[in-house]
């Protein structure tokens, strides 16, 4: 996943990686702020709106939490608030 600015709109470029690669293409999902970290979205094949949640551990990691997945950051700016 990579979150990036396009037409000043937040979008979050999915692209599928083992098994669900094969049968998915990548993707992106307009996500609307609900506050400085959360966010919902819903992506093409989805019937309803999904949450996604921006958070930083104690220990400084940063995190994108979505369904039952927190996916570390990587690289880029994580939106403040915790």
């Amino acid at each position: 996943m990579e979150a990036r600015l396009r037409d000043g709109n937040l979008l979050l470029h999915v692209t599928p990686t083992g098994p669900l690669a094969e049968r998915l293409p990548a993707f992106d999902v307009e996500l609307i702020p609900l506050s400085d970290t959360l966010l919902v979205g819903r992506p093409p094949i989805a019937t309803r709106w999904l949450s996604y949640a921006f958070y930083t551990l104690p220990d400084g990691r940063a995190y994108l939490h979505h369904g039952a997945r927190a996916t570390p950051k990587v690289s880029g700016r994580v939106p403040s608030g915790s």
